[in-house]
């Protein structure tokens, strides 16, 4: 399922460097939803940057700025979960 993710996440890149950006905005919602199932932070935060990047060319700024700081917060929750293990206080506090 990753690997049809990030084909259904580039064929987005091709439509939206085309211009066509319905057909990429539909890729890209189709790529978040399949990362989204798989529990894929770096993946939802790709997508969410990419809708962004189409929502910013087409003037809806509000619409851009949503999503890029969805993609931010998924950034951070990917970088969270890569610091602090499993099983690991968050704290850093041995106790």
């Amino acid at each position: 399922m990753e690997a049809i993710a990030a084909g259904t996440g580039n064929l987005g890149l091709i439509y939206r460097t085309r211009g066509q950006l319905d057909r990429a905005e539909e890729m890209h919602k189709k790529a978040l939803a399949i990362n989204e199932k798989l529990g894929r932070q770096k993946g939802m935060a790709n997508q969410y940057g990419n809708l962004g990047a189409i929502y910013q060319t087409r003037g809806e700024l509000d619409r851009a700025e949503e999503m890029h700081k969805k993609s931010l917060a998924s950034r951070r929750s990917s970088a969270a979960k890569r610091a602090w293990p499993t099983g690991t206080p968050a704290s850093g506090s041995s106790t």
